[in-house]
């Protein structure tokens, strides 16, 4: 598709932002489509106008993800990334085992150093624990470069309750990503309809019980027809809509 269904706001927001070098949050509930947002910007980058340099983390739980695909995307552009450690001695890192035994202070530093000699932007997604330590790197990013996050939270005060000092990332202009309307959510499912050829005498019926049950969440709405193209699920025609969300049911209580 040209592009996401019911999200061309969104998107337009997102990159003009990154044409900008502003720094933005998405934040909005799970399933609602934030990463599949930031996967269409990154895969359409050279769509944006004069466009910095992106580094995506798509995996930002803790400080060493962050650090370590930052200097992981940096190393891969200058081949070499040199600075001083906490005793002022030289430190060279010329590949991926140079950058995973460093010391992450010092690894950290590095990376501030390179992010603000070049034109870049940092997206960060499931960044979902707001530590004291992860605060402090993402405000130092955002001395660096643009930032733009993801998560659930929507980074209100509450959500730094543990944290003292700056609190830079509470002024991050923010985007809230919310379920698609009904038309949006139908317009999508007739895309994964045509797409999987599922078998159902009642398509209509069927989008509009599917749309009931998810309310227009993007990723519920994908795994039920990802989910009705297995036979075991169809009777008499009929897709077993029930049997289908009980099993969606069963596999979000084993995910971790």
């Amino acid at each position: 598709m040209d592009t996401l269904s019911g999200r061309k706001r969104e998107i337009e927001i997102i990159r003009d932002h990154i044409q900008r070098r502003k720094s933005l949050h998405l934040y909005g509930p799970p399933g609602v489509g934030k990463s599949g947002l930031l996967d269409y910007i990154i895969a359409r980058w050279g769509e944006i106008p004069n466009p910095p340099v992106p580094i995506y983390c798509r995996n930002s739980g803790t400080l060493r993800e962050i650090i370590h695909c930052i200097a992981h995307s940096l190393l891969g552009m200058f081949k070499q990334l040199k600075g001083l450690d906490k005793y002022l001695e030289p430190v060279e890192l010329e590949g991926k085992n140079d950058v995973d035994d460093e010391n992450i202070l010092n690894l950290s530093n590095i990376a501030y150093r390179y992010l603000r000699i070049g034109d870049f932007c940092v997206i960060l997604d499931h960044l979902e624990k707001v530590t004291p330590r992860i605060h402090s790197c993402v405000s130092a990013l955002l001395g660096c470069s643009s930032i733009i996050t993801a998560s659930r939270l929507a980074w209100e005060l509450a959500d730094f309750s543990s944290i003292s000092g700056s609190l830079a990332l509470w002024h991050v202009p923010k985007l809230k990503v919310e379920n698609l309307c009904k038309d949006d959510a139908f317009i999508l499912m007739q895309s994964l309809h045509d797409l999987l050829n599922i078998n159902h005498s009642d398509i209509p019926g069927l989008f509009k019980d599917i749309y009931d049950i998810s309310q227009g969440n993007p990723k519920m709405i994908e795994t039920i027809f990802s989910k009705a193209r297995d036979k075991r699920y169809v009777h008499g025609g009929k897709l077993n809509l029930n049997l289908v969300v009980i099993d969606y049911r069963i596999d979000e209580v084993r995910m971790p």
